[in-house]
């Protein structure tokens, strides 16, 4: 497996305002060879408030410095709209349609893989209600169209497990039953650690990875203690990484190993910059010792 980490260089990120054109450079010194380039789908970014074809020539700028620094743009993150109650038409459009455009400027830069999390349709709080067949139905719906769309960009869309306790598409196992009732080839599963951990249903990370392994694409790598999305560093938290890592290797997965972290931008930048030197050197030694 090689590791990657969440960043990209634009100054709207928390690398950028640190590092700027050198982001890729400094992160493949500490030893990254792979970027999720999550930003591209925040709906205040510049990826999504510019013009396409402005956003489209950023992304390119970001994929040349990437490339110079021997780095791969390896997965991107697609908008979300969450929220307790159910999407109003406009929102609808306005998911839908920043979705497709994040698929487009994937498809521009050559990345392969658009992580996106299942479509609150009806709002977050549906489980064990009649509203939970609704959700899954028009979640496969969309889902179907969007991977359609999605197969002419060369884009493989990776529907994402969420730690929301209250929402009927959240477990692992819901997931996946979307993802095969849709049964696309452009559709996949991002298999997030920490959001498996805050929703656990009884069941450790390396049980739920071996019972979705044949659909997993990409990885969330994060810790939680286990009753919050905290997204902390791998060891600060519950999870059992020998486990994780033995899981992984079972299902035969060699993606990216890639790292989905928070608030690592409240430090100084020589503390920053050493803490994503450290937690390089904990991925590593997960998955390879």
């Amino acid at each position: 497996m090689k590791i990657g980490v969440s960043a990209n260089a634009n100054s709207f990120s928390h690398f950028g305002s640190r590092w700027g054109d050198k982001t890729y450079e400094k992160l493949s010194s500490f030893g990254f060879t792979h970027i999720d380039f999550s930003c591209i789908g925040d709906f205040n970014s510049p990826f999504m408030t510019l013009p396409e074809e402005e956003a489209k020539a950023l992304v390119l700028y970001e994929k040349e410095l990437a490339e110079k620094a021997g780095m791969v743009l390896h997965q991107a993150h697609a908008p979300v709209i969450a929220q307790e109650k159910p999407y109003t038409k406009e929102q609808l459009t306005k998911l839908t349609e920043g979705i497709k455009r994040a698929i487009r400027l994937c498809g521009a830069a050559d990345i392969h893989f658009l992580v996106v999390h299942p479509l609150m349709v009806y709002g977050w709080s549906d489980r064990g209600s009649e509203i939970a067949k609704k959700t899954f139905e028009r979640n496969v719906e969309i889902l179907t169209e969007l991977c359609d769309y999605a197969k002419d960009f060369d884009v493989t869309i990776c529907y994402e497990n969420m730690p929301c306790i209250g929402f009927s598409i959240s477990h692992p196992h819901e997931v996946a039953e979307v993802i095969r009732k849709v049964d696309h080839p452009n559709l996949g599963m991002c298999f997030d650690t920490g959001h498996t951990m805050a929703f656990r249903c009884g069941k450790n990370v390396d049980e739920q990875i071996k019972e979705v392994g044949d659909i997993i694409k990409v990885l969330h790598v994060h810790d939680t203690y286990g009753n919050a999305d905290q997204h902390n560093l791998p060891g600060i938290g519950c999870t059992d990484w020998t486990a994780v890592r033995d899981a992984l290797h079972e299902i035969g997965y060699e993606g990216v190993f890639s790292l989905e972290l928070n608030r690592i931008h409240d430090f100084s930048i020589e503390l920053f910059e050493e803490i994503y030197r450290i937690t390089y050197k904990m991925a590593d030694e997960i998955i390879n010792k």
